[in-house]
């Protein structure tokens, strides 16, 4: 097969990284896995006309939902009660829009800049999921919402870099908390660091609808260097926190 016959740089085949990679994975998260594929024919659009840099009216309401819920869950578990939630909520929630809205924002305008139509929209299976791992196991995964491509018009690469730069942004954005924490701005910090690390693991996952698919569809290479790099620090982040 070609995933099995193509090799990193290294000369490691990049097919039997991956299948060790799902060997590690328990039973019972390769069924969840398999449940994002059969959700997948349910995030599409179709091509529509409007301003580069201005939201559509159901987009701004998707942010709205998406910030809040990103602002609500991450409050939740910083907190050892309910009560002090609004204690942190303001900060979490001005840290929830830089996360929830700069990346997506810049993403769209690209792509619209192009020429290809991407939405902003509710992913409810995504978001079902986020809520569950928050009260049931206080570590937010997954993701509220998620953009979609006018398919037609996207071509594979273009698919492959804003996919890319989705995590790469996320990585990015993690690194600048990171400097806020040794900064001594631990609230905001932290929870930023998370936000980024977790959203740009979660994307590197190689199932559609996740940008992993899609890069790893175009470049095996590029998808290992970027899930390794995020799985390290996924790592290293839950050693530390």
């Amino acid at each position: 097969m070609a995933v099995a016959a193509a090799s990193s740089s290294t000369g490691v085949p990049t097919g039997k990284v991956i299948k060790e990679i799902s060997a590690l994975l328990p039973a019972s998260v390769k069924k969840w896995f398999a449940t994002f594929i059969a959700s997948k024919r349910k995030l599409s659009v179709s091509e529509k006309t409007g301003s580069t840099f201005l939201p559509k009216r159901p987009e701004a309401l998707v942010y709205c939902i998406s910030i809040a819920v990103l602002a609500f869950s991450f409050s939740y578990v910083k907190v050892d009660t309910l009560a002090e939630i609004f204690v942190v909520l303001p900060t979490i929630f001005a840290t929830s829009i830089l996360v929830g809205f700069v990346k997506t924002f810049v993403l769209i305008v690209y792509a619209r800049s192009r020429g290809v139509w991407i939405e902003h929209i509710l992913w409810y299976f995504g978001l079902a999921i986020f809520l569950v791992t928050t009260f049931v196991f206080r570590l937010p995964f997954s993701t509220p919402s998620r953009i979609v491509f006018y398919a037609p018009k996207l071509t594979k690469r273009l698919g492959a870099v804003l996919s890319s730069a989705a995590i790469l942004i996320s990585l990015a954005f993690a690194g600048f908390f990171y400097v806020l924490i040794i900064s001594g701005f631990t609230t905001i910090g932290s929870t930023g660091l998370a936000m980024c690390i977790i959203g740009a693991f979660f994307d590197t996952w190689p199932i559609a609808p996740l940008k992993g698919k899609t890069i790893l569809d175009h470049s095996k290479i590029l998808w290992v260097t970027l899930f390794i790099t995020a799985l390290v620090l996924y790592g290293l982040w839950l050693f530390l926190r």
